[in-house]
């Protein structure tokens, strides 16, 4: 009998756990359990660009959501949702930041639990609805001209600014239920720097500076002393894409500050 017992003992523990395996396994989720489409114009987008996507039901719904690994920093799935008073539909609000293949889902449940999921894939690009900066051109600022470091002489070329400046561009949030998009901002890019006003003007051959046309920039100037913490803010304008996409000039001219600042961008639509 005591070669027996551990043997029972061992059976009766593999069947414990086999049943409570079984037990914890819930019934397979139908994820076509009511009708359900989505309405997406095209499938290649430009980074950036909005993306509005509207969902419809035969159902009333609790719970809409769009889903997806490439809204993480880690690739892990995480999703965006509304719940309660949607009715038989909701729009879906997104922009992608990053070029490639991106896949995600789009989900509906009812009240009682029902669930429909909708999975597309769709083509990010860094061309599609975009504008590049080709030159920028700053006219007028507050102190051009005059001295930025007084340990220098008036005669020391030294003394005028080390020109630098730097860009912070606003992106399309996901939103799940709103019709109108949110925003984000981001920080984008910095130039070279240009030493004591040797010039105003910076080139651009590629497409460092590729914006979608719903971006909004924030484009700030500054006298370069080491670091954004010890740099002095010369003056910042605000580039808005939307107020030209009708007409598409190869160049604008942005005031602000009552004219204290000025400056000229080379732009190139596609």
């Amino acid at each position: 009998m005591r070669k027996i017992l551990p043997i029972l003992l061992a059976f009766v523990l593999a069947s414990c756990s086999s049943d409570s395996s079984e037990s914890n396994t819930g019934p397979e989720i139908d994820f076509n359990a009511f009708d359900m489409s989505i309405d997406l114009d095209r499938t290649v987008f430009g980074i950036d660009e909005r993306i509005t996507i509207n969902a419809s039901s035969t159902e009333t719904l609790g719970t809409g959501c769009i889903k997806s690994t490439y809204f993480t920093q880690d690739g892990s799935q995480s999703g965006v949702c509304v719940s309660g008073g949607i009715g038989n539909g909701f729009q879906i609000n997104l922009s992608f930041q990053t070029i490639g293949t991106k896949t995600f889902i789009v989900e509906g449940q009812t009240s009682d639990g029902k669930v429909s999921r909708i999975e597309r894939q769709i083509e990010i690009d860094s061309t599609t609805n975009s504008v590049r900066i080709s030159k920028v051109t700053v006219n007028k600022y507050p102190s051009m001209g005059l001295a930025q470091d007084p340990e220098f002489s008036d005669s020391d070329s030294e003394r005028l600014a080390d020109l630098i400046f730097r860009i912070e561009k606003r992106y399309v949030d996901i939103t799940v239920g709103d019709d109108a998009p949110k925003y984000r901002n981001a920080d984008h890019s910095e130039s070279a720097v240009i030493e004591n006003e040797n010039g105003f003007e910076w080139n651009y051959e590629g497409n460092e500076l590729r914006f979608s046309r719903d971006n909004v920039l924030l484009f700030q100037l500054y006298d370069f002393d080491g670091g954004l913490d010890v740099d002095q803010n010369l003056g910042h304008v605000f580039v808005i894409f939307g107020d030209y996409v009708e007409e598409r000039p190869s160049q604008v001219n942005i005031v602000e500050g009552g004219g204290s600042i000025d400056i000229t961008i080379d732009l190139e639509w596609n």
